[in-house]
């Protein structure tokens, strides 16, 4: 028998391994966060979206709260920004050649 959504509990915290920042002060409450598991978001707007430098180690912390046994699935969304130095879309050096005298 499957748990049900409005009593699985979870908290969690996010960091980035790469600079050693952390997202929150303590691990916070999924339905002050995410929402019910049921997908209703009764507490707050999404969060400010965070940017991350290339290359970032996502670290995701999770701590039981519930006692129900299951597996819990995170998807991060998110999208590349286009155009920024150091991409394969961002602007190139320009090598200038000297110009040669005739």
């Amino acid at each position: 028998m499957a748990a049900p959504p409005e009593r699985i509990l979870f908290k969690y915290a996010l960091f980035d391994d790469g600079t050693g920042r952390e997202f929150q002060s303590e691990p916070i409450l999924n339905l002050a966060g995410l929402g019910a598991a049921d997908g209703r978001r009764p507490f707050r707007y999404f969060a400010r979206p965070i940017e991350f430098e290339r290359r970032t180690a996502v670290r995701m912390q999770v701590i039981e709260v519930s006692s129900f046994k299951g597996q819990l699935h995170v998807t991060l969304q998110g999208f590349k920004t286009l155009g920024s130095p150091g991409t394969p879309t961002g602007p190139r050096p320009t090598t200038r050649h000297p110009r040669r005298r005739r």
